[in-house]
């Protein structure tokens, strides 16, 4: 299975007993992630409709003073062809997007390659936007579900429940 994100080490990884907690506190109103991202209305007016990434700018790493300005909206979608050209995803192949967000990057992996891909996010409205983008392109393979990749909802781990990108 190829990754579409880095490794992120565990809490227990990275703390010993007596340095890290393994609880979490609170900042501002939000109780944990999912209320952030439930709360959350800034990301279309940051990086365009949709895009939750923050993007790749190759032009920067191969020339620093680069008079190229790619928008938020463009560094996304950049970002995406890379994870994809990356990951080497092709025809078929089924891509589970874990913390898809509003569906974006998903529909253009499928679109892109022909794969079929599966969005799971925390927000409930990011996955309604999710379903209305496979609603919006039904010859895409798209679909999305609500739930934590920390704790996958056991009808994506049954059955067809492989992956063969994540």
């Amino acid at each position: 299975i190829a990754l579409l994100t880095p490794y992120r080490p565990t809490t227990a990884e990275i703390c010993s007993n007596s340095t890290c907690s393994e609880t979490t506190t609170a900042i501002g109103d939000e109780k944990d992630a999912k209320d952030y991202y439930d709360k959350a209305s800034h990301y279309d007016q940051l990086w365009g409709r949709d895009n939750l990434h923050i993007g790749y700018y190759p032009h920067l790493s191969l020339n620093p003073s680069s008079s190229i300005e790619l928008t938020p909206e463009q560094a996304g979608i950049a970002l995406t062809e890379r994870m994809v050209r990356s990951s080497n995803i092709k025809p078929g192949d089924r891509v589970l997007d874990l913390g898809s967000g509003k569906g974006l990057a998903c529909a253009q992996i499928a679109s892109l390659t022909g794969a079929s891909c599966v969005g799971i996010d925390r927000s409930p409205e990011n996955v309604a936007r999710g379903r209305e983008l496979a609603d919006q392109f039904p010859d895409l393979n798209l679909s999305y579900h609500e739930g934590s990749f920390t704790e996958l909802p056991e009808f994506l781990l049954e059955g067809e429940g492989r992956y063969d990108v994540v």
